[in-house]
């Protein structure tokens, strides 16, 4: 079961960095609230959003500070979905 997660976890990273590289940012967005969503704890979305602003030059930071939203908001909507 654990070795099942990690191969979600590295097939979901490898879609990012694919998605990163070819996909508009509404659908990289999209994957990643489903990618947080499916896996617990996935702080690769905030490695994502460094990535995001080095290529695309974001201001202040703003793929960083919107990966950390992300991860927060879903976690806490998460943990109060679940009985």
């Amino acid at each position: 079961m654990r070795q099942k997660k990690l191969y979600i976890r590295l097939i979901s990273d490898l879609i990012m960095v694919v998605l990163i590289a070819w996909a508009p940012i509404w659908l990289i967005v999209a994957a990643a609230l489903v990618f947080v969503w499916i896996c617990s704890t996935y702080y690769e979305i905030i490695f994502i959003g460094v990535i995001l602003d080095i290529l695309y030059g974001s201001i202040h930071f703003l793929g960083l500070f919107s990966a950390v939203a992300i991860l927060i908001i879903v976690e806490i909507v998460k943990q109060r979905m679940r009985f």
